[in-house]
């Protein structure tokens, strides 16, 4: 029986089904108006779409096929199911060819990503990441969370970053070996960490401005930056925050203060 439905499974995840209503912009000569508009301003469409719509457009016709690849990425999983995301987020790292303007991973298994894409790091690295969220909130109760990849550390192009549930990496342990040339916002949350490794990390990042630490491990959090501004420490290991050669800070924050400034920096 035939029931005039195509039931054939599309070879990629990420083509949406929500993309097409893109096109239904035809004035009363059934003229496609929308795709005649420069690439800048098609671009600047697909960048405002869920990632899994704007990598859709790609099939949409000939005039929209190569403009998701020439748009800056946006990625953030919880625009995904929960059920194919990983594979999702996957495909994107390895097929758009960036910059990676803003990447948010909150939802996804790194375990699985590991496994589908081990160099996942590599490449927000070489294309380009701006912004960068990794949460590792798939971790068992009791169990010490997984090794944070040091390429991340080594990313010139990274200007704001926020990591949570994560371990230092073993072999970043000094500041010679942090690169991140660009980063002004870092905010970490439950970071298992050395009270070395944070002070090193600091000192190591030239233009950094707003700090945040949440319930990170370090006992004894010592600053010393020529560039920082604002900063937010919250959670009972920390035992005592010392400021030396920070000249430039302008506000430093207790946990119950912490919500605004939480806002400021991530908004």
């Amino acid at each position: 029986l035939h029931s005039g439905q195509n039931h054939t499974k599309p070879s990629r995840p990420t083509m949406a089904d929500g993309a097409a209503s893109l096109l239904p912009t035809a004035g009363c000569d059934g003229e496609d108006r929308i795709s005649a508009l420069h690439d800048d301003l098609l671009c600047a469409i697909i960048s405002r779409l869920s990632v899994t719509d704007a990598a859709g457009t790609t099939a949409l016709s000939p005039r929209w096929r190569h403009l998701w690849h020439s748009t800056p990425l946006v990625l953030d999983d919880v625009d995904l199911h929960e059920s194919a995301r990983d594979a999702i987020v996957s495909w994107v790292l390895a097929d758009h060819p960036g910059p990676f303007r803003a990447v948010r991973l909150a939802g996804c298994r790194f375990a699985s990503l590991d496994h589908d894409l081990a160099e996942w790091p590599r490449l927000l690295v070489t294309k380009g990441i701006q912004k960068l969220v990794l949460v590792n909130k798939h971790i068992q109760p009791q169990h010490a969370s997984p090794r944070l990849p040091a390429e991340i550390l080594r990313c010139d192009s990274l200007q704001r970053l926020l990591l949570g549930f994560w371990t230092f990496p073993a072999d970043v342990s000094h500041g010679a070996d942090v690169f991140l040339p660009h980063l002004h916002s870092l905010n970490m949350i439950r970071i298992d960490m050395s009270d070395h490794d944070l002070e090193c990390l600091i000192a190591a990042i030239p233009v950094l401005k707003t700090l945040v630490l949440a319930r990170n491990e370090p006992k004894h959090v010592r600053l010393r930056s020529q560039s920082l501004h604002c900063v937010v420490v919250d959670g009972s290991p920390v035992k005592e925050v010392a400021v030396m050669e920070t000249p430039l800070l302008e506000i430093a924050l207790s946990w119950w203060n912490r919500l605004l400034v939480l806002l400021e920096v991530l908004v």
